[in-house]
């Protein structure tokens, strides 16, 4: 019965980890964290294969350098001036003050003139919602605690 019982509880804390790598990140990033999910998968599953000689080594390799090469193509178009990030999803990215007030305002859902119990009572309610222990993410949190720092400073 213990035989069972141990893959099956790594099964299911393999299923949990992957549900919250892909949920964890910016929305833009979602699809392909699914696909790197899926490839760390067929690549776990098929080393299995081969460990109880189900399958040659050769064809576990296949779907492993698939994964090494997405990831060696990401770093090598970053690294030779491929995809730039987005400044609109970060705020350190832009000088301007006001630029990062506008986009705290829209993240919290406040207009001008806003007064500093607006932005806590903002704050508060869209934590409620949307804090990881809540079924959030990480990702937002960190944004809409990050719009209340920029509001509260100036």
């Amino acid at each position: 019965m213990i035989r069972l019982l141990i893959p099956i509880i790594l099964v299911i804390l393999a299923i949990v980890l992957a549900r919250r790598y892909i949920l964890g990140g910016p929305i833009e990033e979602k699809n392909s964290r699914k696909i790197t999910v899926l490839l760390i998968a067929l690549t776990i599953g098929l080393l299995i294969l081969t460990l109880f000689h189900r399958m040659h080594w050769l064809g576990a390799i296949v779907p492993a350098l698939i994964l090494a090469g997405r990831r060696l193509a990401a770093s090598l178009s970053s690294i030779f001036g491929g995809k730039k990030e987005n400044p609109r999803h970060t705020f350190g990215n832009d000088p301007s003050l006001d630029a990062r007030e506008a986009e705290a305002l829209k993240v919290l859902g406040l207009q001008k003139p806003y007064t500093h119990d607006d932005v806590i009572e903002a704050h508060r309610k869209l934590m409620q919602k949307l804090h990881p222990d809540r079924g959030g993410n990480d990702y937002l949190a960190a944004k809409i605690n990050e719009a209340k720092d920029i509001l509260l400073k100036k």
